[in-house]
């Protein structure tokens, strides 16, 4: 009767598994248990992404509305300047537009001369100057500005200017060009020679002999004259802008002159700075000249975010006026289209850096673009119409003026009368009214950004709670009480730092000893080296959490900063560190990531990664969410993520290496067992041979193993290869690799051939499939332990039969598996033990 009654509580519980595979099991489906469109987990689902996706998008678009509002001001403010605003008076003043672009060129230039002139060897810092971020703000800045003042001086005193003379033109030239910039040099040397160090400095440049003086300064005489004759030909080309109040297109020169001719006006700058260059011949160092080339990329690009701003503000509205209807319907279907495709796209495992895939990722990268000329476009229309609606109100008429009917100016359908139409809209908006808007928009968003937490509003959350109900849920599955309404149990969490105590003076973890791999996103990273990678590893454990860097900074340092878990957000949760290693969908992802991409997952609030804790700022390490969140998101937003601010951008692990190679390598662990089950259906090994190159570079460990035993098999054994430790006598042992990959070689048992024959993607279907049912949970976990039998069985029956069952199975295990692959017996190979983990 015993036997009787022990067989049906095995059917009742079905057989000798383990409750919690039975748990895991109903919560294959883990982020929507229950199926169906209109189940509560998917509505819940759905309204969880809508209710954040419309927080986050109230952020940008009025940070973006408020942005598109600015060059509406300045155009008003350089027609302000220019005497040009009062709409019965055709006076105009070009002294203060030139006395303003004058003095801002001088400024650059002068900077410009002493980031030339300065001398610094290797061992000495640089001068404040030097640095980038003052680079762009003394001399790219003030470039830009000057390019805008000018460009719009010449255009209002076209008709004087085409009158003076070359002569004239060159001596500006030289007067504007060569003064600042030899008054900069000279000073820079003057400091240099005051130096104590200057004695010690050496740089590329020639002697500075009496010659070279003589020489510098003819040849910047000449490259003087040269940007005064270039100023001839633009002054012909602003005298051809439209200008006038009776002109309908007069006020469109106005944005032309603030757009187009600033940008063209730049690149004269850039042509006078070339025959300087060309001119001084050897007499400019090699320094020199990359430093000019460097400054030259910097300028062409704010020049063409200005020129684009401004177009596209000013020519968005009349487009979509101009446009029939025809085209606008079917626009927005292919802007839809195409933005849906990016999102999806996105994060498709197709799509990260795999040439076989070239249509997918040229898809990937184009359709984020398409989204981002159409969302600004869209933006800029809304705002145009607003401060069309907005004066039809009697209280907005008083307080701003303004009126609802307007002149509506040259008639015609062409896209040039509808633009000289709308000018006269733009014209006569009210300046109060704009800024006003323009305020609001900019101090609303900073009020959200305060309120709205840029880790609580975002998808990371919903992943978090699901995954911690399912996977942590199931380990105590006949102890949940979940609440009787939401179906989740508080209780299913538990720190990170709680699995390990000290006993006796000495520190006691629970074993297995959890490394949660992630990745600290670098994409504005400085460093060479990251250029590829994007990214580093931070690691959370039970006992500390953080970084080290293996490749110098730029700063040439090799930063190592760990915190304490116990202090570390809040104590670390353990499913707070498990929904951040498994972060792949977020904007910024390592390696993968891609600057319209990052814009378009943020935007549409597809962002499981998490701002956390710097481990290196003294304060911030310690506070688990940003105060201020409006800032971290831009810095998501346009890919700004790096490891100088006080929270570092964390995400999924393999965004920097996949298998979890790296941190156990890191920790010099003598058997690694591996088990690759990213989606690999051609056989690539892409994600092992990521692993085996940065193990190499970093640490340079050398990972040998050959995948030819996976033809027909399930797994490889390979050699890890470790450096001597510094100060080390010792032969270094050598560790063992025990490599797995998911497939089907044809002798899995009946169920598991059909399911492949029925799903032809099994065993390597998309990663991003996190909808499992129960066929598709059963035939992986299935698969998973019939390959694990199959590569451990017998060698783990043989070493128990070797060494007896003790605490160095493992270590037996591995050997056994070397010499069956033929690799040589190491006597030293030992499994880790703790005090080795914990000790790195």
């Amino acid at each position: 009767s015993g036997k009787v009654e022990l067989a049906e509580k095995k059917l009742e519980t079905g057989g000798s598994e383990n409750s919690a595979i039975r748990y895991l099991r109903s919560y294959s489906n883990y982020l929507t248990p229950q199926a169906g469109f209109f189940s509560a987990d998917t509505l819940t689902a759905v309204s969880t992404y809508v209710r954040n996706l419309y927080l986050n998008l109230t952020l940008l678009v009025l940070a973006l509305g408020g942005m598109l509002l600015l060059p509406r001001i300045l155009v008003w403010l350089v027609r302000w300047l220019a005497g040009w605003n009062n709409l019965s008076s055709a006076d105009d003043r070009t002294w203060p537009l030139f006395v303003g672009g004058i003095g801002c060129t001088a400024v650059a230039m002068l900077f410009a001369g002493m980031n030339l002139g300065c001398r610094y060897a290797g061992e000495r810092a640089p001068h404040w100057y030097t640095r980038q971020r003052w680079v762009l703000v003394l001399i790219v800045l003030p470039g830009l500005l000057s390019a805008w003042l000018l460009s719009y001086g010449f255009y209002v005193g076209a008709a004087q200017l085409v009158n003076i003379t070359l002569g004239a033109w060159a001596m500006w030239g030289v007067l504007v060009y060569v003064l600042p910039w030899g008054v900069g040099w000279l000073l820079a040397h003057g400091l240099e020679w005051r130096s104590p160090l200057s004695a010690s400095a050496h740089c590329q440049d020639p002697p500075l002999t009496s010659q070279r003086y003589l020489y510098m300064g003819f040849f910047a005489v000449l490259a003087g004259c040269v940007g005064g004759a270039l100023m001839v030909g633009f002054a012909q080309i602003t005298a051809s802008i439209p200008r006038g109040i009776h002109n309908p297109m007069g006020y469109s020169g106005s944005w032309i002159a603030s757009a187009l001719a600033t940008a063209l006006l730049i690149k004269f700058y850039s042509l006078t700075v070339i025959s300087h260059i060309g001119l001084m011949g050897r007499y400019f160092s090699h320094d020199s000249r990359e430093w000019w080339s460097r400054l030259g990329g910097w300028m062409l690009l704010f020049s063409l975010v200005w020129a684009l701003v401004f177009s596209l503000v000013f020519l968005a509205p009349a487009f979509f006026r101009w446009a029939p209807q025809w085209f606008i319907s079917s626009g927005a279907l292919a802007w839809i289209t195409a933005t849906a495709t990016g999102v999806l796209l996105g994060r498709h495992p197709a799509t990260s850096g795999d040439t076989r895939h070239t249509g997918r990722e040229w898809a990937a990268k184009a359709m984020p673009y398409i989204f981002i000329i159409g969302l600004f476009g869209l933006l800029s229309f809304g705002v145009h119409q607003l401060l069309l609606v907005l004066p039809c109100s009697e209280r907005v008429q008083m307080l701003f003026g303004g009126q609802c009917g307007r002149y509506l100016g040259a008639t015609g359908t062409g896209f040039l009368a509808v633009v000289a139409n709308e000018a006269q809209y733009f014209r006569e908006a009210p300046i109060g009214l704009v800024g006003v808007l323009c305020v609001s928009s900019l101090a609303a968003a900073a009020a959200l950004a305060w309120r709205f937490d840029v880790n609580l509003f975002s998808i990371y959350h919903f992943y978090r709670q699901r995954l911690t109900r399912c996977y942590l849920g199931a380990s105590r599955c006949k102890a949940r009480t979940p609440h009787p309404f939401t179906g989740f149990d508080p209780q299913d969490d538990l720190k990170l730092a709680e699995l390990y105590h000290e006993e006796n003076n000495r520190i006691v973890c629970q074993r297995p000893y959890l490394i949660f791999n992630t990745a600290m996103n670098l994409v504005s990273g400085k460093q060479l080296a990251w250029q590829e990678r994007l990214a580093a590893a931070f690691s959370f454990t039970p006992l500390a959490c953080g970084y080290s860097f293996t490749l110098p900074d730029e700063k040439g340092l090799c930063l190592s900063h760990y915190r304490p878990t116990a202090q570390y957000m809040e104590g670390a949760w353990l499913g707070s560190a498990m929904a951040i290693s498994g972060a792949a969908a977020t904007p910024n992802m390592g390696y993968h990531s891609s600057p319209a991409v990052t814009f378009l997952m943020t935007v549409f609030n597809v962002r499981l990664g998490h701002w956390s804790g710097n481990p290196a700022h003294p304060q911030a390490w310690a506070i688990h969410d940003p105060a201020f969140g409006g800032t971290y998101l831009l810095k998501e937003l346009f890919g700004l993520t790096d490891y100088t601010s006080p929270f570092v951008y964390l995400s999924d692990g393999g965004h920097f290496e996949n298998l979890g190679v790296y941190e156990l390598v890191r920790r010099r662990v003598q058997t690694i067992v591996v088990i690759d089950a990213g989606q690999d259906k051609l056989s690539t090994f892409d994600d092992l041979g990521n692993a085996i190159r940065k193990c190499y570079a970093d640490f340079g460990v050398v990972i040998d193993v050959h995948a030819d035993a996976l033809k027909n098999g399930y797994h490889a054994v390979g050699r890890i290869l470790y450096p001597p430790e510094e100060g080390e006598t010792a032969p270094t042992p050598e560790g063992t690799l025990i490599y797995i990959k998911p497939a089907l070689t044809g002798i899995e048992p009946a169920d598991l051939q059909n399911y492949g024959l029925t799903h032809p993607g099994f065993p390597h279907q998309p990663t991003t499939d996190q909808c499992f049912d129960e066929s598709q949970f059963e035939s992986y976990r299935k698969l998973g332990h019939w390959i694990g039998r199959y590569v451990f069985e017998t060698s783990l029956l043989n070493a128990q039969e070797r060494l007896g069952s003790g605490k160095n199975a493992l270590a037996g295990v591995s050997a056994l598996m070397r010499e069956s692959a033929g690799l040589p017996p190491d006597s030293q190979v030992k499994s880790s033990s703790l005090e080795t983990i914990q000790s790195a």
